[in-house]
């Protein structure tokens, strides 16, 4: 896309089902900043939802900057368009999407417009093969999931990435990072005194790794410790046994559970079965994959002891959990996913 010269910048924010209403607050008020150090007014949007797929009542803004796709596809056999469209998701991974957008989207990257795909928007644009060949960042709770459905793509946990034309971003607090990084490629001249205006000193770069609460919270620990956590963190699927957890930990078996205990005042066996459990409420709430297959994905062979185990931890079984998500019940979750 060409910089030089423009009069404008039109973005149009597609509002996926269950879109992120954070990051949406992120953007506008960047760009809504971002005119201010303008001579005249640059950035211009519409928010644009699929109305056959979602309904206008539920999109909260209500004034003319909101449309529907049906009415706004019709503008392009006139010659109308954008010059950047943002897929904006949310936190819940859908695995059969809506497919009114796909148009829209497409015919608009062939036209030189550029894309961004924030949390599950990135799942439709790498569903339309817009994203070979490219690094792809996705959040880290999405992350095994896309990667296992499409497996040809490069995905990362960094923050943010960019390449011919399209950002992808894990959403979150890195959504203002992106944008501030977006602004910067269209009209450098503001960078410093929009980061004064919005209190940063120096945004995040693409590359910055989303943050792992778990190396987080027990970074203090012994090396022993936090190898014994990485392994059974990256063994979820089909579990360790103790003995060789402790043998690639450098420690014997009660070592490793002398360890757990004086640190963690759990046992490694009962810390290891949470992970597990965690990593299967996730796939519960952001995935609509079947119970039977997210007990399998997280090393559980029997599905009756799976759901004891799971509302033993939780208070609820998988399927009352799922339920209580849809429900609305589950009002906390989405602080627990402004991990970025």
């Amino acid at each position: 896309m060409n910089f030089n010269k423009r009069q404008s910048f039109k973005f149009c924010f597609l509002l996926e089902q269950g879109f992120s209403h954070l990051s949406l607050a992120l953007m506008l008020e960047t760009l809504k900043q971002a005119n201010n150090f303008l001579p005249e007014k640059l950035y211009s949007y519409v928010l644009v939802f699929d109305d056959s797929h979602l309904s206008h009542s539920k999109i909260l803004y209500q004034d003319e900057t909101v449309k529907p796709l049906s009415v706004l596809a019709l503008s392009l056999a006139q010659g109308e368009g954008f010059d950047l469209i943002v897929v904006l998701g949310g936190n819940q991974h859908q695995q059969q999407m809506s497919q009114g957008p796909d148009a829209f989207i497409r015919h608009h990257y062939l036209k030189g417009a550029w894309l961004v795909a924030l949390q599950t928007g990135v799942h439709r644009l790498a569903s339309l093969d817009l994203l070979n060949n490219k690094p792809v960042s996705c959040h880290a709770n999405y992350l095994k999931d896309l990667s296992e459905q499409y497996p040809r793509l490069s995905f990362n946990t960094h923050i943010f990435s960019f390449s011919q034309g399209i950002y992808t971003c894990a959403g979150g607090l890195a959504t203002a990072d992106m944008m501030l990084d977006l602004i910067d490629r269209i009209t450098p001249v503001i960078s410093q005194r929009l980061y004064a205006q919005l209190v940063v000193d120096k945004p995040r770069t693409g590359n910055a790794t989303q943050k792992n609460a778990l190396k987080k919270q027990f970074s203090g620990l012994g090396k022993s410790l936090i190898n014994a956590i990485e392994l059974m963190e990256s063994n979820l699927s089909e579990p360790l046994e103790m003995q060789e957890i402790a043998f690639h930990s450098g420690v014997s078996t009660r070592q490793l559970e002398r360890l757990f205990q004086k640190h963690l005042a759990n046992s490694p066996k009962r810390f290891y079965l949470q992970l597990r459990l965690k990593h299967a409420r996730d796939k519960i709430i952001n995935t609509s994959h079947s119970i039977l297959d997210v007990a399998l994905s997280c090393g559980f062979t029997a599905p009756t002891h799976f759901s004891k185990c799971y509302k033993d931890f939780f208070g609820m079984s998988p399927r009352q959990d799922r339920s209580a998500m849809f429900d609305g019940q589950n009002t906390n979750d989405w602080i627990d996913r402004l991990v970025c």
